[in-house]
Protein backbone atom coordinates (compact mmCIF):
# COMPACT_ATOMS: atom_id res chain seq x y z
CA UNK A 1 0.00 0.00 0.00
CA UNK A 2 1.42 3.29 -0.43
CA UNK A 3 0.99 6.34 0.71
CA UNK A 4 -2.61 7.18 2.25
CA UNK A 5 -4.37 10.29 3.09
CA UNK A 6 -7.90 11.15 3.12
CA UNK A 7 -9.56 12.50 -0.25
CA UNK A 8 -6.33 11.49 -2.12
CA UNK A 9 -5.88 8.68 -4.33
CA UNK A 10 -3.76 5.90 -3.21
CA UNK A 11 -1.77 2.68 -5.23
CA UNK A 12 -2.46 -0.57 -3.68
CA UNK A 13 -0.86 -3.68 -5.27
CA UNK A 14 -1.55 -7.42 -5.25
CA UNK A 15 2.38 -8.67 -4.50
CA UNK A 16 0.82 -12.25 -4.67
CA UNK A 17 2.93 -15.36 -5.59
CA UNK A 18 1.35 -18.13 -7.74
CA UNK A 19 3.61 -20.09 -9.67
CA UNK A 20 1.93 -23.23 -9.85
CA UNK A 21 -1.52 -22.32 -9.92
CA UNK A 22 -2.47 -18.82 -11.83
CA UNK A 23 -4.75 -16.24 -10.27
CA UNK A 24 -7.52 -16.04 -12.75
CA UNK A 25 -9.27 -12.92 -11.09
CA UNK A 26 -9.30 -10.19 -8.03
CA UNK A 27 -11.83 -8.26 -6.51
CA UNK A 28 -10.89 -5.56 -4.00
CA UNK A 29 -13.17 -4.35 -1.03
CA UNK A 30 -12.47 -1.32 0.72
CA UNK A 31 -15.19 -1.02 3.83
CA UNK A 32 -17.27 -4.23 2.09
CA UNK A 33 -17.73 -2.23 -0.85
CA UNK A 34 -16.39 -3.68 -4.40
CA UNK A 35 -14.32 -0.93 -5.47
CA UNK A 36 -12.51 -3.03 -8.51
CA UNK A 37 -10.29 -5.74 -9.97
CA UNK A 38 -6.79 -6.58 -11.34
CA UNK A 39 -3.07 -6.53 -9.83
CA UNK A 40 -3.16 -3.11 -8.62
CA UNK A 41 -5.91 -0.49 -7.30
CA UNK A 42 -6.11 3.34 -7.40
CA UNK A 43 -8.74 4.07 -4.61
CA UNK A 44 -9.38 7.47 -3.07
CA UNK A 45 -9.85 7.08 0.57
CA UNK A 46 -12.92 9.17 1.67
CA UNK A 47 -12.66 7.77 5.61
CA UNK A 48 -10.70 8.86 8.00
CA UNK A 49 -9.59 6.45 10.93
CA UNK A 50 -9.26 2.42 10.17
CA UNK A 51 -10.68 1.30 6.76
CA UNK A 52 -10.66 -2.36 5.53
CA UNK A 53 -9.09 -3.65 2.31
CA UNK A 54 -9.92 -6.89 1.36
CA UNK A 55 -8.67 -8.47 -1.62
CA UNK A 56 -10.08 -11.85 -2.49
CA UNK A 57 -8.54 -14.38 -5.38
CA UNK A 58 -10.00 -17.34 -7.66
CA UNK A 59 -7.32 -19.33 -9.29
CA UNK A 60 -7.68 -21.32 -12.54
CA UNK A 61 -7.45 -24.80 -10.61
CA UNK A 62 -10.78 -23.23 -8.66
CA UNK A 63 -9.48 -22.05 -5.23
CA UNK A 64 -10.22 -18.95 -3.48
CA UNK A 65 -8.55 -17.35 -0.79
CA UNK A 66 -8.93 -13.97 0.92
CA UNK A 67 -6.44 -11.25 2.50
CA UNK A 68 -7.40 -8.75 4.56
CA UNK A 69 -5.69 -5.77 5.82
CA UNK A 70 -6.28 -2.75 7.80
CA UNK A 71 -4.82 0.40 7.15
CA UNK A 72 -5.00 3.81 9.45
CA UNK A 73 -6.09 6.77 7.20
CA UNK A 74 -4.96 10.48 8.69
CA UNK A 75 -6.84 13.56 7.75
CA UNK A 76 -5.57 15.89 5.12
CA UNK A 77 -5.55 19.66 6.04
CA UNK A 78 -8.74 21.63 4.23
CA UNK A 79 -6.77 24.35 2.77
CA UNK A 80 -8.96 27.34 2.67
CA UNK A 81 -8.08 31.19 2.44
CA UNK A 82 -9.45 34.67 2.10
CA UNK A 83 -7.94 37.46 -0.48
CA UNK A 84 -8.32 41.49 0.11
CA UNK A 85 -9.62 42.06 -3.49
CA UNK A 86 -9.54 39.62 -6.02
CA UNK A 87 -9.20 42.62 -9.10
CA UNK A 88 -7.41 45.87 -9.62
CA UNK A 89 -4.50 48.22 -11.48
CA UNK A 90 -1.16 47.62 -11.31
CA UNK A 91 0.29 48.45 -8.65
CA UNK A 92 -2.31 47.02 -6.07
CA UNK A 93 -1.45 45.17 -3.35
CA UNK A 94 -2.94 42.24 -1.98
CA UNK A 95 -3.34 40.62 1.16
CA UNK A 96 -4.15 36.47 0.98
CA UNK A 97 -5.66 35.20 4.83
CA UNK A 98 -5.01 31.97 5.35
CA UNK A 99 -8.27 30.46 7.29
CA UNK A 100 -7.21 26.37 6.32
CA UNK A 101 -8.05 23.74 9.28
CA UNK A 102 -5.67 21.15 10.29
CA UNK A 103 -2.64 22.45 8.40
CA UNK A 104 0.56 22.24 9.90
CA UNK A 105 2.79 23.75 6.71
CA UNK A 106 1.78 25.67 3.52
CA UNK A 107 3.22 26.75 -0.33
CA UNK A 108 1.92 29.57 -2.14
CA UNK A 109 2.31 29.11 -5.26
CA UNK A 110 1.48 32.15 -8.39
CA UNK A 111 0.79 30.69 -11.83
CA UNK A 112 2.72 27.61 -11.28
CA UNK A 113 5.63 29.44 -9.56
CA UNK A 114 6.30 28.73 -5.80
CA UNK A 115 6.57 32.30 -4.48
CA UNK A 116 6.26 31.73 -0.43
CA UNK A 117 5.41 29.22 2.49
CA UNK A 118 5.05 31.72 5.00
CA UNK A 119 0.94 31.00 6.69
CA UNK A 120 -0.43 34.06 4.99
CA UNK A 121 1.08 36.06 1.97
CA UNK A 122 0.68 39.80 0.80
CA UNK A 123 1.73 40.60 -2.35
CA UNK A 124 1.85 43.32 -4.78
CA UNK A 125 1.05 42.68 -8.72
CA UNK A 126 2.80 45.28 -10.85
CA UNK A 127 2.24 43.88 -14.45
CA UNK A 128 -1.22 43.36 -15.90
CA UNK A 129 -2.08 39.46 -16.97
CA UNK A 130 -4.44 37.23 -14.75
CA UNK A 131 -2.64 35.15 -11.96
CA UNK A 132 -3.78 31.85 -10.62
CA UNK A 133 -2.62 32.02 -7.32
CA UNK A 134 -2.86 28.90 -5.44
CA UNK A 135 -2.29 27.47 -1.88
CA UNK A 136 -1.35 24.21 -1.02
CA UNK A 137 -1.67 23.37 3.09
CA UNK A 138 0.31 20.05 4.76
CA UNK A 139 -0.88 18.46 7.86
CA UNK A 140 1.34 17.07 10.20
CA UNK A 141 1.43 13.60 8.17
CA UNK A 142 2.08 15.60 4.84
CA UNK A 143 -1.63 15.10 3.81
CA UNK A 144 -1.99 17.77 1.45
CA UNK A 145 -5.29 20.39 -0.01
CA UNK A 146 -5.33 23.19 -2.28
CA UNK A 147 -7.63 25.63 -3.14
CA UNK A 148 -7.07 28.77 -5.78
CA UNK A 149 -8.04 31.60 -6.67
CA UNK A 150 -8.05 34.10 -10.19
CA UNK A 151 -6.55 37.40 -9.27
CA UNK A 152 -7.21 39.82 -12.53
CA UNK A 153 -5.01 42.92 -13.35
CA UNK A 154 -5.65 45.68 -15.64
CA UNK A 155 -5.31 48.97 -17.09
CA UNK A 156 -8.52 50.24 -16.48
CA UNK A 157 -10.62 50.85 -19.90
CA UNK A 158 -13.85 52.37 -17.84
CA UNK A 159 -17.13 52.14 -19.41
CA UNK A 160 -20.34 52.58 -16.61
CA UNK A 161 -23.40 53.18 -17.74
CA UNK A 162 -26.76 54.81 -15.90
CA UNK A 163 -29.75 53.32 -17.87
CA UNK A 164 -32.49 54.10 -15.99
CA UNK A 165 -33.98 55.97 -13.39
CA UNK A 166 -36.95 54.70 -10.83
CA UNK A 167 -38.58 56.50 -8.18
CA UNK A 168 -39.06 54.53 -4.94
CA UNK A 169 -42.01 56.25 -2.69
CA UNK A 170 -40.85 56.12 1.02
CA UNK A 171 -43.69 58.99 2.21
CA UNK A 172 -45.66 61.61 0.69
CA UNK A 173 -43.66 63.65 0.51
CA UNK A 174 -40.47 61.85 -0.52
CA UNK A 175 -39.18 59.01 -2.84
CA UNK A 176 -35.36 57.35 -2.63
CA UNK A 177 -33.48 56.82 -5.73
CA UNK A 178 -32.80 53.58 -7.91
CA UNK A 179 -30.61 53.50 -10.19
CA UNK A 180 -29.88 50.46 -12.74
CA UNK A 181 -26.26 51.02 -13.88
CA UNK A 182 -23.98 48.59 -16.54
CA UNK A 183 -20.78 48.21 -16.38
CA UNK A 184 -18.75 47.45 -20.20
CA UNK A 185 -15.57 47.54 -18.36
CA UNK A 186 -12.76 45.32 -18.50
CA UNK A 187 -12.37 45.27 -15.08
CA UNK A 188 -15.42 45.00 -11.94
CA UNK A 189 -15.85 47.76 -10.07
CA UNK A 190 -16.46 47.54 -6.09
CA UNK A 191 -16.39 51.53 -5.00
CA UNK A 192 -18.53 53.86 -7.04
CA UNK A 193 -19.35 57.54 -6.89
CA UNK A 194 -22.65 59.14 -7.22
CA UNK A 195 -23.63 62.74 -7.98
CA UNK A 196 -27.48 63.48 -7.49
CA UNK A 197 -28.95 67.07 -9.02
CA UNK A 198 -32.31 68.01 -7.65
CA UNK A 199 -33.38 70.85 -9.94
CA UNK A 200 -31.09 73.81 -8.70
CA UNK A 201 -30.12 72.72 -5.37
CA UNK A 202 -26.85 71.89 -4.59
CA UNK A 203 -25.38 68.34 -5.58
CA UNK A 204 -25.36 65.51 -2.72
CA UNK A 205 -22.55 62.87 -3.68
CA UNK A 206 -23.11 59.08 -2.54
CA UNK A 207 -20.25 56.18 -2.09
CA UNK A 208 -21.65 52.90 -2.95
CA UNK A 209 -19.08 49.70 -2.19
CA UNK A 210 -21.15 47.13 -4.13
CA UNK A 211 -19.71 45.00 -6.73
CA UNK A 212 -20.85 44.92 -10.36
CA UNK A 213 -19.07 42.24 -12.00
CA UNK A 214 -17.45 42.97 -15.65
CA UNK A 215 -20.71 42.76 -18.48
CA UNK A 216 -23.00 43.05 -15.12
CA UNK A 217 -26.15 45.04 -14.58
CA UNK A 218 -27.21 45.80 -10.53
CA UNK A 219 -30.01 47.86 -9.62
CA UNK A 220 -28.63 50.19 -6.49
CA UNK A 221 -30.58 52.32 -4.10
CA UNK A 222 -28.75 55.73 -3.53
CA UNK A 223 -29.29 57.66 0.01
CA UNK A 224 -30.86 61.03 -1.04
CA UNK A 225 -34.26 62.03 -0.18
CA UNK A 226 -35.93 63.42 -3.32
CA UNK A 227 -39.17 65.47 -3.36
CA UNK A 228 -42.31 64.13 -4.75
CA UNK A 229 -42.81 67.45 -6.31
CA UNK A 230 -39.64 68.05 -8.08
CA UNK A 231 -39.36 69.09 -11.21
CA UNK A 232 -36.59 67.09 -12.50
CA UNK A 233 -33.70 64.76 -11.17
CA UNK A 234 -29.79 64.22 -12.45
CA UNK A 235 -27.74 61.46 -11.64
CA UNK A 236 -24.10 60.88 -12.90
CA UNK A 237 -21.43 57.80 -11.83
CA UNK A 238 -17.97 57.38 -11.61
CA UNK A 239 -15.81 54.95 -10.87
CA UNK A 240 -12.81 54.85 -8.19
CA UNK A 241 -10.08 54.46 -10.86
CA UNK A 242 -7.60 57.02 -12.24
CA UNK A 243 -9.04 56.67 -15.82
CA UNK A 244 -11.13 58.78 -17.38
CA UNK A 245 -14.60 56.80 -18.60
CA UNK A 246 -14.62 55.86 -22.43
CA UNK A 247 -18.08 56.99 -23.11
CA UNK A 248 -18.41 59.61 -20.50
CA UNK A 249 -22.05 60.71 -21.85
CA UNK A 250 -23.39 57.58 -20.82
CA UNK A 251 -22.48 58.42 -17.09
CA UNK A 252 -25.34 60.55 -16.45
CA UNK A 253 -29.18 60.74 -17.09
CA UNK A 254 -31.65 63.37 -16.48
CA UNK A 255 -35.16 62.70 -16.33
CA UNK A 256 -38.40 64.95 -15.52
CA UNK A 257 -39.57 63.48 -11.82
CA UNK A 258 -43.11 63.15 -13.82
CA UNK A 259 -41.89 60.87 -16.22
CA UNK A 260 -40.02 58.42 -13.57
CA UNK A 261 -41.35 55.60 -12.62
CA UNK A 262 -42.69 55.15 -9.33
CA UNK A 263 -42.59 52.04 -7.37
CA UNK A 264 -44.62 52.53 -3.96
Amino acid sequence: IGEVCKNAFSTISDTTLAPADSILSRSWFVNSQLVGNGPQLAHRFTQSGANQIVLSLQTEDGCAYELSQSVDVPSAAQASFEASTSFGVPGTEIDFVNRSQGGESYSWVINEIPVSDETDLNRVFTEPGNYEVQLFAFSPEMCSDTTDIEVLIRQPEVDLKVEEIQLQEQDEQFSSILVSLFNDSNLPVDNLRFTIQVEDQLPTRNRINEFVGIGERRILELEADVPNAAEYICVQVSAIYDSDDLNPEDNEICISAELAPVIE
